[in-house]
């Protein structure tokens, strides 16, 4: 492994790190990236010779790793790498500037019709909280929540939600308590179910209450048909219940009899086979159980009759021929079929 020689100009007696660099550009670095940083430029403030073997042996570290430190702060604009042989290379620190670099964009799913989101720095957001006993409540709610001390980039995200995507911080303290109590506590779900709120709408407290009473109620129950309760409903499970509780408008005792219809017919969960049950009994006006027992046993006379004339004629005395034979098998696959076929115009799984 190549031998770094690190280089800072001038000496000092003492220790001395840019507020700069710690407000500005330590909280957002890889943390081993900014031990290495501070370790060597203390050990060369004091006139020690440093190589990456040390640093990687200190933090217990591969010597690539520590390599890898030097690239990220050279790119920030801290160091720069000089090359004085083929087996060895100069580090030498720049002095961060007093201004906040500019601010990294992070890739995220963007809310419709809003813009790129972008960080805040630690005064803004130390700043912000002085400012507001709401965004202080929200800080000190999340913390109780999380049941840890909030980092930067925790407060960062939070206050984004409600900067970037102009969420109510009722609406956020409602969102967090019912991510935790689902046992969802990672930042970036949160995020997520934030960005589908605004999407959707809800930007009220009486808006995430009714969300979150029909994911406690009504999406647990239909879980709980297709045998799922331990866990919470993906995504498209989810758009799914919202489509028949919503847009079809369907009663819950009615979605639960297709989970229980699907099951009996598969034996295991399937939504979109219950999907195509829910939306025929919508296209017949289906509102109540007793509906549903209405069209079986429409179907079932329809099937009589059927099976009445398709079954044969009594012989003649002079015939010489059999009569067709009745597959009774199909007739009572027909219901079935139907559905299948619902299922299978929609598109594979």
């Amino acid at each position: 492994m190549a031998r770094l020689q690190l280089i800072k100009n001038g000496g000092s007696a003492a220790t001395l790190i840019s507020n700069s660099f710690i407000e500005n550009y330590m909280p957002k670095a890889n943390p081993t990236f900014a031990m290495i940083y501070i370790l060597a430029y203390k050990r060369l403030s004091n006139g020690a010779h440093v190589e990456t073997k040390d640093l990687a042996e200190t933090f217990r570290l591969l010597e690539s790793d520590v390599i890898n430190a030097w690239n990220y702060w050279e790119r920030e604009g801290l160091v720069t790498i000089t090359a004085t042989d083929p087996d060895s290379m100069g580090i030498t620190f720049i002095e961060p500037p007093q201004k906040e670099p500019e601010k990294e964009k992070k890739e995220t799913r963007k809310p419709n019709g809003f813009s790129e989101k972008t960080d805040y720095s630690v005064q803004e957001l130390e700043y912000y909280q002085s400012q507001s006993d709401e965004i202080k409540n929200l800080f000190s709610h999340a913390e109780q929540a999380f049941g840890r001390t909030l980092k930067y980039t925790d407060l960062n995200l939070l206050y984004g939600l409600h900067d970037w995507l102009k969420l109510p911080v009722p609406v956020i303290l409602k969102l967090i308590t019912h991510c935790c109590e689902s046992g969802k506590k990672s930042m970036n779900y949160i995020e997520t179910v934030a960005v589908n709120w605004r999407d959707e709408g809800i930007e009220t407290e009486a808006a995430a209450d009714e969300f979150i009473n029909a994911f406690n109620k009504d999406y647990r129950s239909i879980l709980r048909a297709f045998g799922q309760q331990s866990r919470n409903p993906a995504p498209k499970e989810t758009e799914f219940m919202k489509r028949w509780l919503g847009e079809l408008n369907m009663p819950l005792e009615i979605i639960l009899e297709a989970c229980d219809k699907t099951m009996m017919a598969l034996g295991k969960p399937n939504f979109k086979y219950a999907d195509a049950i829910v939306a025929k009994w919508s296209e017949n006006g289906v509102k109540n159980l007793g509906d549903i027992n209405k069209l079986e046993e429409d179907f079932t006379q329809i099937k009589t009759a059927k099976t009445r004339r398709a079954a044969p004629k009594k012989k003649e005395r002079f015939a010489n021929f059999e009569g067709r034979p009745i597959d009774f098998n199909e007739l009572e696959k027909m219901e079935r079929d139907h559905i299948n076929d619902m299922v299978a115009a929609s598109g594979s799984e």
